[in-house]
């Protein structure tokens, strides 16, 4: 996969299904999932 901007990057991460590294991966997800929903937070740009 090439990204349209030569600047981008697309970084995945994996863990073995239930182990720590798996808990720990899903717990940053939801992390940035709940940050990216809060309506009281500047956009990417205002930061």
């Amino acid at each position: 996969m090439r990204p349209a901007d030569a600047e981008q990057e697309f970084v995945s991460y994996h863990a073995e299904p239930g182990s720590t590294s798996a808990e720990s991966l899903r717990l940053l997800a939801s992390w940035a999932a709940s940050e990216a929903v809060r309506p009281d937070s500047p956009s990417p740009v205002e930061r």
